[in-house]
């Protein structure tokens, strides 16, 4: 039904080592998986499974949630669409942010917690830089929108391209978890 480039692409964050990334969303198929295949990954939802992740639905596995802001962002990024069906599909693009900001931060949060604690050098760590950015300006605009600040995308590229250097961002990417682990306590 629809193909959309998403991931580091969308960001100006793709690099020469990058892998392509794409939401698909399919008719006949009732779940989310990845598929990867020559250095691309294929985020595939069927059309109800796209819905319940919109919804934050518990049974849709957390990784699937964690990459959820891409949402904000597909609309302007189609790779291709069923003309017969586009308006249906761009219609689901749009998520309460206002009901499911603090679920999307919490399975973040907690996607992340162990990679922070253990892998101080991981590389799905400088996606920290945009959540960032996000979590920073939706409490600042009271909107959620896609937004990288010049300061968190520079890091980001950073820590992506220098994998030798990637330690020296730990104490900044422990700072950002941080603020991100006491958002998710407030009430």
């Amino acid at each position: 039904l629809a193909i959309f480039n998403c991931g580091s692409e969308i960001y100006g964050l793709n690099t020469d080592k990058s892998d392509s990334d794409y939401t698909v969303i399919v008719d006949g198929f009732n779940g989310a998986t990845v598929i990867k295949e020559d250095n691309i990954d294929y985020f595939v939802y069927g059309i109800e499974g796209f819905k319940r992740c919109c919804s934050f639905d518990e049974n849709i596995p957390q990784y699937f949630s964690i990459w959820f802001d891409n949402v904000e962002l597909l609309k302007d990024h189609i790779v291709a669409i069923d003309e017969t069906r586009k308006e249906e599909i761009l219609s689901l693009l749009h998520i309460d942010w206002n009901k499911y900001f603090k679920v999307w931060l919490k399975a973040n949060v907690d996607y992340f917690g162990i990679h922070v604690e253990f892998g101080h050098t991981e590389k799905c760590l400088y996606s920290l830089y945009r959540l960032n950015s996000i979590t920073k300006n939706y409490h600042k605009t009271n909107k959620f929108k896609s937004f990288y600040s010049d300061e968190d995308r520079t890091y980001a590229l950073d820590f992506k391209l220098n994998e030798k250097d990637r330690l020296l961002h730990y104490e900044r990417l422990k700072e950002i978890f941080n603020y991100l682990k006491s958002l998710v306590k407030e009430d």
